[in-house]
């Protein structure tokens, strides 16, 4: 009598046992050889007793390193039944395609995650998981996050002992991280963009700065005219001229990196050439040039490369350079001054370039002096008056003589 009942209530105590464990009504299925299949592939990844009492299951990468169980901003916690231990390795998981800061935890939807769990009496009989709000499935191998969006998620879990003693519920938060950081170039004064080419003056820079939406900047690498690349620390300054070829990319602390982008820039280490042109030629004489007051003189600046940004120039008495705008003209006699000089796109400026003349609007004064042969023209003034005297003189002494030679010639004629 005794020995029936005792077997009775040892039936009773294993159809108790086997109720319960197929009583779990979060179970992915209710086919129980589903579930013993399922258990068996999970056996190696379960760990057996060793003793220490520790019954939560750890959550770690790929790499196995520990990752956060919860996260302790408040955002998700874990259920009714959670113990507190989930919470103790936050900020640890610094895996591949894993960060923490410290408050939250961040990964790529490439992350893999592995459970594993002990139990200190029965042992374990499997491990279950579920993603957000979706069923519980049973644990059997490493598994990845890649059929969420990006942004915040949670990873519910939990194990189950072989006399079906559940642990309360743990709650894994994530934060899904796929997209690449953005980068912006910044470019300081001394650049122009021309119509084909982007230029910069000696010495200009360049400033890269990247942004990420949710892991963060975990460093911009960079490389100049092909050269190897370096971590980007300081702004980029340009000091040789000619063309400069930059490359560069930015990458997250989840390991996603931004496709490869460049700029070339073309540093102009070359002033613009400057010539002051007059309509009318200069006349040089002893080294000095004169100009007429009708002269007008223009300003004319080249520049191969960024090209001619504007033309500066001093007349006469000015103290300080200013824009050139028209033809410049000398009215008033004497001397006069120009100074010019031209600034490029990037800021390279000319040699100042000098002009002085002198403007001369008095024509000369001529006179007209009859000169003769014999000296100057004093002298033939005098002689022709002389002439002029001795002329009236024999004009009035030849008549009396011939007179009076007829006189006495009709004296000496025989008369008839």
């Amino acid at each position: 009598m005794k020995k029936a009942f005792f077997k009775q209530i040892l039936a009773m105590l294993v159809i108790g046992c086997v109720a319960s464990i197929y009583a779990q009504d979060e179970a992915v299925t209710d086919d129980p050889q589903a579930i013993e299949a399922a258990e068996e592939s999970a056996s190696d990844n379960v760990t057996e007793d060793t003793g220490k009492g520790e019954d939560s299951p750890a959550v770690k990468n790929e790499n196995g390193e520990e990752g956060a169980s919860a996260v302790k901003e408040g955002d998700s916690t874990a259920k009714e039944g959670d113990s507190g231990k989930a919470e103790k390795d936050a900020g640890s998981a610094k895996g591949q395609n894993i960060y923490s800061d410290g408050r939250i935890t961040y990964a790529t939807t490439g992350a893999k995650f592995l459970l594993k769990a002990e139990d200190s009496l029965s042992t374990l009989k499997h491990i279950e998981y579920k993603i957000d709000d979706n069923n519980y499935q049973i644990y059997t191998e490493p598994f990845q996050l890649t059929s969420v969006t990006e942004g915040r998620h949670t990873v519910t879990y939990r194990s189950i002992d072989k006399v079906g003693n559940k642990e309360p519920d743990n709650v894994y938060s994530i934060i899904i991280d796929d997209t690449p950081p953005e980068i912006m170039v910044t470019y300081k004064e001394g650049f122009f963009q021309g119509e084909k080419q982007l230029y910069a003056g000696l010495n200009s820079k360049a400033e890269l700065k990247a942004t990420d939406k949710f892991s963060g900047v975990k460093n911009i690498e960079y490389s100049l005219n092909g050269e190897e690349s370096k971590v980007y620390s300081e702004i980029i300054t340009f000091d040789k001229g000619g063309l400069q070829n930059v490359q560069f990319k930015a990458t997250d602390n989840v390991g996603n990196v931004s496709p490869e982008q460049k700029f070339i820039v073309f540093v102009d280490d070359k002033g613009p050439v400057v010539e002051i042109k007059p309509v009318q030629k200069l006349t040089v004489i002893n080294g000095k040039n004169y100009s007429v007051k009708e002269n007008y003189f223009s300003i004319e600046a080249k520049d191969n490369d960024s090209g001619v940004a504007q033309i500066l120039v001093k007349v006469d008495g000015d103290t300080e350079f200013h824009p050139y705008a028209t033809k410049i003209n000398f009215a008033e006699e004497g001397d006069h001054k120009i100074e010019a000089k031209a600034v490029d796109n990037v800021g390279n400026e000319s040699q100042v370039v000098v002009l002085e003349l002198t403007v001369d609007n008095n024509p000369p004064k001529t006179m007209l002096e009859p000169v003769s042969e014999e000296g100057t023209s004093e002298e033939p003034a005098a002689k022709e008056d002389k002439k002029t005297e001795n002329t009236e003189d024999k004009k009035q002494t030849e008549p009396a003589t011939k007179e009076e030679k007829t006189e006495d010639n009709k004296e000496t004629v025989p008369a008839q």
